[in-house]
């Protein structure tokens, strides 16, 4: 899985993935490269949607943040440690998971 969250309030998507990004792994959010608009997950059934932020971040790993029910480990991953992770078949990956990672390893995300 990846960080995620929920909004509060009507803060911006950039407020809300840096302060869970921080929260899940202690990690600044530096730079962002890409946002998708947001994008529903199970369309007629809930009205939840997900968006999601490419960019770059700064810090040092550990899980102090995190709440007393999560169980969070980081892995930090090259493209090519990506590209064998999604390849694997004896593990299962969430559908979003998986398609961000392939968007990572080909950089093939448009906002457009």
């Amino acid at each position: 899985s990846l960080p995620a969250g929920l909004i509060d309030s009507n803060e911006p998507i950039e407020t809300t993935a840096s302060r869970e990004l921080k929260e899940e792994t202690n990690l600044d959010l530096h730079t962002i490269t890409q946002i998708t608009p947001f994008l529903f997950n199970t369309s007629g059934i809930t009205n939840e949607s997900t968006a999601v932020l490419f960019g770059s971040c700064t810090g040092t790993i550990n899980n102090a943040g995190n709440e007393e029910s999560e169980n969070i480990e980081v892995f930090l991953m090259t493209k090519k440690e990506v590209q064998f992770l999604i390849e694997r078949t004896d593990i299962m990956i969430g559908a979003k998971a998986w398609f961000i990672f392939d968007k990572f390893i080909t950089g093939t995300w448009s906002n457009k």
